[in-house]
């Protein structure tokens, strides 16, 4: 599933055509208010597309930047199960309109960078020593989000304010990892 869009929609279409998606994200909206999706290369109408079924509402990224070196994200396949879990780090972090903070693992092997989608057990971990300790709060609120999966409405100022502090943060991490020797 799409968790993400430019506009905050996305299109669902049937399963017609086996080289197209069945979710297109919304791209823009047309001077008459229609939904545009990318089709053919070029911008169209979402409901013009053959199979087009719906829109749906998704998230819309406010902020997105990289995380300092060091966080990593402990994840559980299964709840129950300890030995399913799997540690991987975290290449960046975004802020969606909503003000939700996620975490984005890069461990993956196809080079492709998704959020972590908080539907899983998951756990943060800060950078070890005193890079940790300047990242403290930011664990807390993350794995706040990731508990409860509450997501707080912040205005686009307070979403600035909040992306500065992180950035703060994640710098002066990494300044900690150097002194580290990391």
């Amino acid at each position: 599933m799409l968790d993400f869009s430019p506009t905050g929609w996305i299109a669902l279409y049937e399963p017609t055509d086996p080289n197209r998606d069945q979710i297109m994200p919304v791209e823009s909206w047309s001077a008459d208010g229609l939904p545009q999706v990318v089709h053919g290369n070029r911008l169209v109408s979402a409901d013009t597309v053959d199979g087009f079924v719906r829109l749906e509402r998704v998230s819309r990224v406010a902020v997105a930047f990289a995380a300092a070196p060091g966080w990593k994200i402990r994840i559980w396949e299964n709840t129950e199960d300890d030995a399913s879990a799997f540690t991987e780090p975290i290449a960046a972090w975004i802020v969606d309109d909503g003000g939700a903070l996620q975490a984005v693992p890069g461990g993956t092997n196809d080079g492709y960078l998704e959020p972590f989608e908080g539907r899983r057990r998951a756990k943060i971990l800060p950078p070890d020593g005193p890079a940790g300790e300047v990242g403290e709060r930011l664990a807390s609120l993350e794995s706040l989000a990731f508990r409860t999966g509450n997501h707080l409405a912040f205005t686009d100022e307070q979403i600035a304010g909040l992306s500065a502090e992180i950035k703060h943060l994640s710098a002066g991490a990494e300044r900690a990892g150097r002194a580290d020797g990391r």
